[in-house]
């Protein structure tokens, strides 16, 4: 008789953090810190203490409902958790209390504030791994990925990189595989499309809320190494690294999607149009003999960025438009410390 097969028990989304829900205007907004490699969530509304009176999947961090679908000085009860995938079970609801005539969020029960790693550390080290990555844009581009030795046993910092004008994933990877291998920490490193000129060129978001098709495939990109087994990331160091065309893109990103803590812009520009709602840590960093960068260029990109209230490092190194030594270590210790 034939024994019967091992099962391996699939493990559960955690449940969605900081969950709120605030009134403005004629809209009810809940919004809630998204859950990497969720691809949906759902979200109820339950009014008392069982009537549903929505209940939505949405792809969002966030779900709008009408002022009109809510009665004055009743209590609701919102509910938010992470829909179930063909590797992850779905996680427990989150969960708060909302009286809609203050808008008032009283918590129900406490939300998770820390960071936990699932990482088996006593695991065997694997070796590190640097591949391809599958997913395609409409330009028929991928990009590449690196783990370092040892990936499997610990959450490790993510660095998603960006190439410069004409480049692709390999040649920004070769600027930091180095690092990441002596640092610890994972590189996502995708091509970016084609503009309608013939060029390799990032497209970024010049308008609230445009969702460009770099943006997409980014994002789609990261999720397919995030979901790559034995790989665990460093939710507390995320960080978006660009040179040049590359570096115009990485705020962008950063500022519209909650995962970023980081975002740095070696010898590029930004373009505060498309800027989203998140706030993380910025870098600015260009040579004094950069003729395509030049330091007064990234100085008012220092200014208009703390006028926008972020937190800003900006430094100047020798050299030209290319990346020195000194330039990634003090990086490096910017992000990782």
């Amino acid at each position: 008789m034939l024994a019967p097969s091992s099962v391996v028990a699939k493990k559960s989304f955690k449940k969605p953090q900081n969950l709120t829900v605030e009134c403005s205007g004629e809209k009810v907004e809940i919004k809630w810190k998204r859950r990497s490699g969720a691809k949906k969530y759902r979200v109820k509304v339950i009014k008392g203490s069982s009537n549903v009176i929505k209940n939505k999947k949405t792809k969002n961090k966030k779900k709008k409902f009408s002022d009109s679908t809510f009665v004055e000085d009743k209590t609701y009860r919102i509910r938010v958790r992470v829909v179930k995938t063909k590797k992850k079970k779905a996680s427990k609801w989150a969960k708060k209390k909302y009286v809609h005539t203050s808008c008032e969020v009283v918590p129900e029960e406490p939300e998770e504030e820390s960071f936990t790693c699932e990482a088996d550390t006593s695991a065997s080290p694997l070796a590190a791994v640097r591949g391809d990555i599958s997913t395609k844009n409409s330009a028929g581009r991928d990009g590449k990925y690196y783990l370092p030795t040892g990936y499997n046993t610990q959450c490790l910092p993510v660095m998603v990189a960006f190439h410069g004008t004409g480049g692709d994933g390999n040649e920004i990877l070769n600027f930091f595989d180095e690092y990441a291998e002596e640092y610890g920490f994972i590189i996502v490193a995708p091509d970016s499309r084609m503009s309608p000129s013939g060029e390799y060129i990032w497209e970024v978001g010049t308008i609230e809320g445009e969702i460009t098709e770099d943006y997409t495939h980014t994002l789609n990109t990261l999720e397919e190494v995030l979901a790559k087994s034995n790989v665990y990331e460093d939710a507390n160091h995320m960080l978006t690294a660009g040179f040049s065309a590359g570096g115009s893109y990485t705020a962008y990103l950063a500022t519209n999607d909650d995962r970023f803590t980081h975002f740095a812009v070696l010898h590029g520009g930004i373009f505060s149009g498309g800027f989203g709602d998140e706030k993380p840590r910025a870098w600015l960093s260009t040579g004094e003999d950069d003729t395509l960068r030049i330091p007064d260029e990234l100085s008012l990109y220092e200014s208009t960025l703390q006028g926008l209230g972020f937190d800003v490092t900006y430094n100047v190194y020798s050299g030209g438009h290319t990346i020195s030594s000194t330039e990634k270590d003090q990086l490096m210790s910017w992000w990782l410390n």
